[in-house]
């Protein structure tokens, strides 16, 4: 109805249309207990773990939990949800999958544990598969580096199944943007950890790819054209 609505060019499929509720705990034990809490969160304190409940937490009585009651309670009750047909069935046609840049715990995240995802992207050999790390930092992943991006959507992406996939199944290839006016000491861009990054057994591809009419965004031109030209690289030597 949305793409009718707006008149896309291509096709939008939800993964999946249950109503969970998402949830996080921090590394310093508080919850936050919706997704507005995440997406309004302003603090360096990072997110430990995101869930899917089916309802909603009684906060008087799960604040006065330990930690350890916490994570045992949410793991406990973590609910995940199976991917639709037709995202599965554009998996297996895909060429070439790109895992966008966005808001991790609130958006992106969630998507990744869903059932099935990590199964239907690994089974599909032949497609060429991007990460694109973010370029701007935000308050959703406070001091992220650039390897805390794909190691997070790594995480997640197995979480809801029961299987160690190795990363180089999953991603191809990892972009990371180099900024294009680079002040000392500014904190809002993703630093690039190289040695890190190099510690990772995906290809790294440090460029610039970012729009000089709105820095800190990307340039869609770039990463298209980026994109298809490590395709055609990629189906040469498949």
């Amino acid at each position: 109805a949305f793409g009718k609505l707006f008149e896309l060019r291509g096709s939008v499929l939800a993964t999946n249309i249950e109503d969970k509720k998402l949830l996080a705990l921090r590394e310093n034990g508080e919850m936050l207990y919706s997704e507005a809490e995440i997406v309004e969160l302003r603090s360096n304190v990072r997110i430990e773990r995101i869930f899917l409940l089916d309802k909603y937490l009684n906060q008087d009585t799960f604040k006065s939990l330990t930690t350890e009651e916490k994570r045992t309670y949410l793991n406990k009750h973590q609910s995940f949800v199976e991917i639709t047909s037709s995202v599965k069935n554009a998996l297996k046609e895909a060429n070439i999958i790109v895992y966008s840049s966005g808001t991790q715990h609130s958006s992106l995240y969630p998507t990744y544990m869903s059932k099935g995802l990590a199964k239907e992207i690994v089974r599909n050999s032949s497609a060429l598969k991007i990460f694109i790390t973010n370029i701007g930092a935000d308050y959703e992943s406070p001091s992220y580096q650039a390897s805390d991006f794909i190691e997070g959507a790594y995480r997640y992406l197995q979480l809801s199944e029961n299987v160690d996939y190795n990363i180089s199944d999953l991603f191809s290839y990892n972009l990371v943007n180099e900024p294009l006016k680079l002040k000392k000491d500014d904190n809002s861009y993703v630093k690039i950890d190289k040695e890190k990054l190099s510690q990772i057994d995906i290809p790294f591809i440090i460029e610039n790819y970012e729009s000089s009419d709105q820095l800190g965004k990307h340039d869609g031109d770039k990463l298209r054209k980026k994109i298809l030209n490590l395709y055609k690289s990629f189906k040469s030597e498949s």
